[in-house]
């Protein structure tokens, strides 16, 4: 049986929340020396997962900053995300940024261009991290 999975992060590496019950969350900055040790625990998660989601998954991204290689990550997350949704699985993708940086907007279309999702933009005032 699968479990939660909880990466605590610093202020280097993000905060990664999934939740069986269907809420998979990325939060604070991402910028790792070695984004595979962090990311790889979750391709395995969601790839376990994706075979017996939740009714509906979210999939928050609330990164105030991420590195190229951790952008690499993100996209390895969509995939599978991807992957759920034509299997037929409700997926919300939700990408959360800055009223005043719409630059990280701009990322998530870069990021997802080559991908058959659509994220849900969210405009926040700011990010409020507990860990910072």
């Amino acid at each position: 049986m699968l479990n939660d999975f909880i990466h605590k992060g610093d202020v280097k590496s993000p905060n990664i929340i999934l939740n069986t019950s269907g809420t998979l969350e990325f939060q604070g900055r991402s910028l790792p020396e070695n984004a595979k040790e962090i990311y790889n625990p979750v391709f395995e998660w969601m790839n376990t997962y994706k075979s017996e989601p939740a009714k509906s998954t979210d999939i928050n991204f609330k990164l105030e900053y991420f590195n190229t290689t951790s952008s690499k990550m993100i996209f390895e997350v969509l995939k599978i995300a991807e992957s759920m949704i034509k299997d037929g699985h409700q997926v919300n993708l939700n990408w959360y940024y800055e009223e005043d940086d719409p630059d990280l907007k701009d990322e998530g279309v870069l990021i997802t261009s080559n991908l058959d999702v659509e994220l849900n933009f969210v405009e926040i005032e700011e990010f409020n991290f507990d860990h910072f």
